[in-house]
């Protein structure tokens, strides 16, 4: 007997759990470093750090145990060079979102947030190691490893697609569309091939302001990484023409590739 093509009906339990549990994550992620920030400063990082860790793979164990059952595979292997465009289109993605967080700052009273300042400036290389490695890579395992796949296997494709987004845009502080812009290309890449591999590639170019700090790279783009806190400032219409070029050079692979009768739709080769 052939097995049903019926979509899965919709489950309240796997919902909350599929909702509830990345706002736990990164309170439990985020602890360490705020108890530690008063009598320790120096090692704030090293505590986040320790944070996300700790805090990530106690997710993914609670998932494997507390979580609904035949998910299938946390972890499928990309096509091999798929993690080239896959690259490419993040790189448009953020420095599109970039500029739809501009905009998005036009509609409120308050231009750019002002963080606190920490008693004591971290060593750069944590906060690459932390805010450009270690923070995206946990994130994307609790988005798609646990949200999406929840959603993908107990709920139809478009719970899927918008319940990621909406959690991942409210996990990651600053404008809302701008991540959702961001994230709307590993959820849909996600969607597609269940790939985590092609979810890094993806996101991690809007993670690299640190990284690229470290090195002495800093673009210095005006509305990208030169700001003003008191007025909101554009990016120049060429660097977002090279967003969009990015974009599409990036996505129009797998266009083509998930286009196919035998696509990418059941899984990625190996």
């Amino acid at each position: 007997m052939s097995a049903s093509t019926d979509p899965p009906e919709p489950s309240l339990r796997p919902l909350l759990w599929a909702l509830l549990l990345p706002p736990v994550w990164l309170t439990v992620a985020l602890a360490p470093g705020a108890l530690i920030q008063g009598s320790a400063p120096q090692h704030t990082v090293l505590a986040l750090l320790a944070g996300f860790i700790g805090a990530t793979a106690l997710a993914l164990a609670l998932d494997r145990r507390l979580g609904p059952p035949g998910l299938g595979p946390l972890v499928a292997p990309p096509v091999g060079w798929w993690v080239l465009p896959a690259a490419l289109a993040g790189v448009g993605t953020t420095i599109l979102g970039s500029e739809l967080g501009n905009i998005m700052l036009t509609w409120s009273d308050k231009v750019a947030a002002t963080p606190t300042p920490l008693p004591v400036t971290p060593p750069k290389w944590q906060l690459a190691l932390l805010w450009s490695l270690v923070n995206p890579l946990c994130i994307s395992l609790v988005l798609h490893g646990i949200t999406q796949r929840v959603l993908m296997a107990t709920h139809r494709p478009w719970a899927g697609l918008i319940g990621t987004l909406v959690v991942g845009a409210a996990l990651v502080p600053g404008p809302f569309l701008q991540w959702v812009a961001v994230l709307a290309l590993p959820v849909w890449l996600y969607q597609h091939t269940r790939s985590l591999a092609l979810t890094w590639a993806a996101f991690l170019p809007s993670a690299q302001g640190y990284l690229l700090g470290l090195v002495g790279l800093d673009p210095g783009i005006p509305g990208f990484d030169v700001v003003d806190p008191h007025q909101v400032v554009f990016q120049p219409i060429w660097f977002d023409l090279l967003g969009a070029a990015c974009l599409a050079a990036g996505v129009f692979p797998f266009l083509r590739a998930f286009s196919e009768p035998d696509g990418a739709d059941e899984g990625p080769a190996p």
